[in-house]
């Protein structure tokens, strides 16, 4: 005995599971590659501190110490969406789909549109944590995007103190 209605309704469901499934993986896609961007960034920018600390550090001068501090914020931001990247990459275990010899078994002795209906109750249980863990991914991620914002304004910010700096401490 087939029903479209119930069909239909599992399509949906699992459809809307699937869709829910892929968006939890471009997230993880995207909080990877950030860390990788932002491990680049955090690398490259303490290589030229290294080279170029003995301008700023120890601070003489309203500009060195100007810089000195800029570059304690950047780091410190820089550090804060790092943060929120490796949050947002923490593992979670997302629902599946049941598929044991108990489901298979209750399937056997139920009809076809009784099925589809349980079927479909599970999906939309399966997507209603899967939108949970999704959100939570999602609010971290938006953070460490709003943080990495501010990293970049501190990191401009520094280099071109720093720069300023060199050229004050060369010209004295």
């Amino acid at each position: 005995m087939k029903n479209d209605k119930y069909e239909f309704l599992y399509n949906y469901a699992r459809a809307s599971f699937e869709d829910e499934l892929l968006r939890f993986k471009n997230i993880e896609e995207k909080a990877s590659r950030y860390i990788s961007l932002m491990s680049m960034l955090i690398l490259g920018y303490s290589i030229l501190l290294r080279f170029s600390s003995s301008i700023f550090f120890p601070p003489s001068g309203f500009l060195a110490y100007v810089s000195f501090v800029t570059i304690i914020l950047t780091y410190i931001s820089l550090i804060s969406s790092w943060s929120f990247l490796f949050r947002a990459l923490k593992f979670i275990d997302m629902p599946r789909m049941p598929l044991n010899k108990e489901f298979i078994e209750k399937f056997k002795k139920k009809d076809l549109p009784t099925n589809h209906y349980t079927l479909s109750v599970t999906c939309s249980n399966a997507l209603t944590l899967a939108r949970k863990s999704n959100t939570e991914k999602s609010k971290l991620l938006i953070k460490a995007n709003k943080d990495i914002v501010i990293s970049l304004w501190l990191l401009s910010t520094s280099l071109i103190l720093i720069t300023l700096t060199s050229y004050v401490k060369q010209g004295a």
